[in-house]
């Protein structure tokens, strides 16, 4: 019984340790998550694919909400607003991708990022989803 409340103990510092690390993590939102979707490991099945583009798809939503508190409603806001939206459509229909429609998920929503980086006076044109 000790032994497992230890070990419980010890997952749970891990974990916090996990998350203030990451919350201290400054750079843009649009950063980290080109980061995550730079990380092939992430995609190695459909619920893991899933789970890092929900979680780009997060942190492109904070991104966005920033962007607008801190410049109103201009396109690289709304741009961010895009991308987090694309990213969580995406990881709904990448949970049911073999690998191939994982690759092509991920390096879609990539480009689409570069794209919403270099967003000028338009929001760039969303990609479509994998087929899978």
């Amino acid at each position: 019984m000790r032994q497992r409340a230890i070990a419980a103990a010890t997952v749970v510092a891990l974990a916090l340790a996990a998350w203030f690390a990451v919350g201290r993590d400054a750079r843009p939102g649009l950063e980290r998550a080109a980061d995550l979707l730079d990380d092939p490991g992430r995609f190695d099945t459909g619920l893991e694919s899933g789970e890092t583009l929900a979680r780009v798809g997060g942190l492109l939503l904070d991104d966005a909400r920033r962007c607008r508190d801190d410049h109103g409603p201009v396109v690289r806001c709304q741009a961010r607003s895009s991308a987090s939206a694309v990213a969580q459509v995406f990881a709904v229909e990448v949970l049911r991708c073999s690998a191939p429609g994982r690759f092509e998920a991920r390096t879609r929503l990539a480009a689409y990022l570069d794209e919403v980086a270099a967003a000028g006076s338009a929001v760039p044109e969303p990609p479509d989803p994998p087929s899978c």
